[in-house]
């Protein structure tokens, strides 16, 4: 009886753990770096100091495309040494590098975050586990994939174990005889 209810206790708490929706879904991460989400593709972010412009670039020179105000931020998606500095911040659009705007690079282990996927694999018995994968780190993520899986399988050769008691249960509950005793 103890063994059914560390069992039990075991599926359960694995069943609601990674039951899924779906057989198989994946996670996109969600990085906030400040009070913004970073996106794949980002790799900064210019806030405007001082009322300034941002450009294009026509006929190799830059054009003033808009005027930005004091506390905007923009995502920085490149970064050039041309003009004596540029940030891209949309396709074609550009921050010049001044005194009128702070650029910050984004952290690596927030860029990092931004390629990692989770899916939600199943075993035949509709136990579910996470994987992950995009970790620069190779080995922990085989290490973390390998745990998870090994996690899921005893909670399937327990589940099958669990099955097979009820089973001989039911027979043997057929079987018994009932005494009366007068």
């Amino acid at each position: 009886m103890k063994r059914f209810k560390r069992v039990s206790a075991v599926v359960l708490g694995l069943a609601l753990l990674f039951t899924p929706l779906a057989p198989q879904t994946v996670a996109e991460a969600k990085v906030v770096w400040g009070n913004q989400e970073l996106v794949k593709g980002q790799i900064g972010r210019v806030t405007v100091l001082k009322n300034t412009n941002l450009y294009n670039i026509k006929n190799n020179k830059l054009v003033a495309a808009r005027k930005v105000t004091k506390g905007q931020v923009f995502r920085v998606y490149s970064e050039s040494s041309k003009f004596g500095g540029l940030y891209g911040v949309s396709k074609g659009t550009y921050a010049q590098k001044s005194s009128s705007i702070k650029y910050e690079k984004a952290p690596s282990d927030k860029i990092q975050a931004l390629g990692v996927t989770v899916t939600k694999k199943s075993l035949a018995s509709n136990i579910s586990y996470p994987q992950v994968s995009g970790l620069i780190n190779k080995p922990f993520e085989a290490s973390y994939n390998r745990k998870f899986l090994n996690i899921a399988k005893e909670a399937q050769k327990e589940h099958n174990e669990l099955k097979e008691q009820e089973k001989e249960d039911r027979k043997t509950a057929g079987h018994q005889v009932l005494i009366l005793v007068i």
